[in-house]
C-alpha cells in the first residue's frame, strides 16, 4: 500500500506558488493537475499560467479517496504526461496527502 510515490509538475500560479501541482487521476482515468494548497485544477498542463482556465476541487471528495487519485509511473506515461512528472514526492501515509 504504502509508500506511494507521487510525480508534479510545477508550483500553482493560483495560490502563490506555495503549493505543488501533482498528477492526479479523476474517477474516469482521466488525469488532470491539482495543487496540494489550495487545491485549484486544470486539465491542461499547458493551460496552467491562466487560471481561470482551472477549477477548485472539494476537498471532501478529494480525500475520500485520495490514494486512489494517485496515478502510477505507468499510467502517467500511457496518457502522454510523462514530461510533466519534474518532480517526485514519496508518500509513507495517508498524512502525507494533507
Amino acid at each position: 500500500m504504502y509508500p506511494i510515490t507521487r510525480y508534479w509538475y510545477k508550483n500553482c500560479p493560483l495560490c502563490g506558488h506555495e503549493g505543488e501541482l501533482f498528477i492526479t487521476k479523476k474517477e474516469s482515468g482521466q488525469l488532470y493537475l491539482q495543487c496540494a494548497e489550495c487545491f485549484w485544477a486544470c486539465d491542461d498542463p499547458a493551460a496552467i499560467a491562466d487560471s481561470s482556465k482551472g477549477y477548485v476541487v472539494d476537498i471532501d471528495e478529494y480525500m475520500q479517496r485520495a490514494r486512489a487519485a494517485v496515478p502510477t509511473l505507468e499510467e502517467i506515461e500511457a496518457a502522454g504526461w510523462a514530461k510533466y512528472c519534474q518532480h517526485e514526492e514519496v508518500a509513507d501515509g495517508p498524512s502525507d496527502f494533507v
